[in-house]
């Protein structure tokens, strides 16, 4: 882990080369190394680093191993900057406003490369009274929906419309997944930008010939932070995505994103995003952060929290009970309100997934409040039966 976090950065000081040097010179685990690598996703930056570290003494085979990793990505990123174009241009063909969030906008926009970011799949944020016209334009593209993957009733629908802020969709030759949000993330109170005000400050960004929306600093860096803490910044390929927002060539205002974070209520998960790049990543840490994270103890607690998620290997995936139950007291620290907390918990209540294992009718809804824990251990045991797991 020491030697990723040394990594995974765009740019390695000159000071940090000898640090790298000596870490290769003990006798690490590489095969715990490469999983780890593949499970934060940063196999581009830490290739990219390591290359850069004076007489690199990698064995052949591990070098090979990140050169395969790296090459992948990078016939992945095309593929997605290329799909991405498509489908921006087909719905804006239909006169739909799209805002691709993360993917190859923020690769460019962060690292000035398509290459240094790990692609996975595409997310497209558009304006929630135009939702129904985008699935539209993905079907007749070539998608087909995953989640929901059963048809809904009308109670159904708005329920998934409440407890969920995206559906997701496969093509069906390239099998790339498409996200289209309606919102930014689950909660809405969690984050309550809204979609024309993001729109009315976009940015224009040309990839593959189109241009598209894109984020303006602040505005981006605010939710990466939110995007970031919801999952306890258990992926170190979020977290080295704030400190090259940071970096001067950036052009961002700290205490313009400070008060930008007042207003939408997302303090707490700015202080917690670019302290944890500081202890983490060694990303100089403004003195505005610092003293806004000294007027809320919450702050540390936030902090200390993701850094245990981050260090502790696949703790946050692991689907038991005990770790969904120390998620939601986290998940309620984000935000004091008590609206924000009575959301956090209705939108855990439900899942949409329970819809498929057992149908309903709309006068019976509210049963599915009280079927929740036995759904859940019937997913979850359909699940551990398919990987062959007792």
């Amino acid at each position: 882990m020491r030697l990723l976090l040394l990594c995974a950065r765009k740019t390695l000081p000159p000071s940090d080369h000898s640090r790298v040097a000596s870490l290769l010179r003990e006798p690490l685990n590489w095969n715990l190394f490469l999983d780890r690598l593949d499970q934060h996703q940063i196999a581009p930056l830490v290739w990219h680093c390591l290359r850069a570290t004076p007489n690199l003494a990698l064995s052949v085979e591990l070098q090979n191993a990140l050169r395969q990793r790296v090459e992948a990505n990078t016939w992945s990123v095309l593929q997605l900057s290329a799909e991405l174009a498509r489908l921006v241009k087909r719905l804006e063909q239909a006169g739909i406003r799209v805002i691709p969030l993360k993917g190859p906008v923020l690769a460019l926009t962060a690292y000035g490369s398509l290459a240094l970011r790990q692609g996975g799949d595409l997310d497209l944020l558009v304006e929630p009274a135009r939702f129904g016209e985008a699935e539209r334009v993905l079907l007749q593209a070539g998608y087909t929906r995953l989640l929901p993957s059963c048809e809904l009733g009308p109670t159904q629908t708005a329920a998934h419309f409440k407890i969920n802020h995206h559906s997701v969709y496969k093509h069906s030759t390239q099998g790339i997944i498409v996200e289209l949000h309606w919102q930014w993330v689950q909660n809405p109170l969690l984050f309550p930008l809204s979609f024309e005000d993001a729109w009315q400050k976009r940015l224009p960004l040309t990839i593959g010939g189109v241009t598209m929306a894109s984020l303006p600093g602040e505005e981006l860096l605010l939710y990466l932070c939110v995007h970031g803490a919801i999952s306890e910044w258990s992926r170190l390929k979020w977290l080295c995505d704030i400190p090259q927002l940071l970096v001067p060539e950036q052009g961002i205002e700290m205490e313009q994103v400070i008060t930008r974070a007042k207003q939408l209520g997302v303090s707490r998960m700015l202080a917690q995003g670019v302290l944890l790049a500081h202890e983490m990543l060694d990303t100089p840490l403004p003195s505005s952060i610092a003293a806004l994270a000294q007027q809320d103890p919450v702050v540390s607690t936030l902090v200390k929290r993701a850094r245990r998620a981050l260090l502790r290997g696949r703790l946050f995936w692991d689907d038991s009970v005990g770790r969904q139950l120390a998620h939601l007291p986290y998940m309620l620290k984000l935000r004091p309100e008590f609206a924000y907390k009575w959301r956090s918990v209705y939108c855990l209540s439900l899942r949409t997934e329970d819809y498929a294992v057992i149908r309903l009718p709309d006068r019976l809804f509210p049963l599915y409040f009280l079927l929740r824990p036995f759904l859940w251990g019937f997913r979850r045991l359909q699940r551990r039966r398919q990987q062959g797991k007792p």
